[in-house]
């Protein structure tokens, strides 16, 4: 399975505000491999 989440390590604790996704996967559900970043909202909005 895999998992998308947000990087919060950039998150101001105020707003939701992450830049970028990371990506995580698993064959059993208790071990986890991190793939580091998988999307960056500037793919999305160049400008940011």
């Amino acid at each position: 399975m895999y998992v998308y989440a947000i990087d919060g390590s950039d998150n101001s604790g105020t707003y939701w505000d992450s830049k970028d996704w990371r990506a995580y996967s698993s064959v059993d559900g208790a071990n986890w491999t991190d793939h580091g970043q998988a999307f960056a909202l500037s793919g999305f909005m160049p400008e940011v």
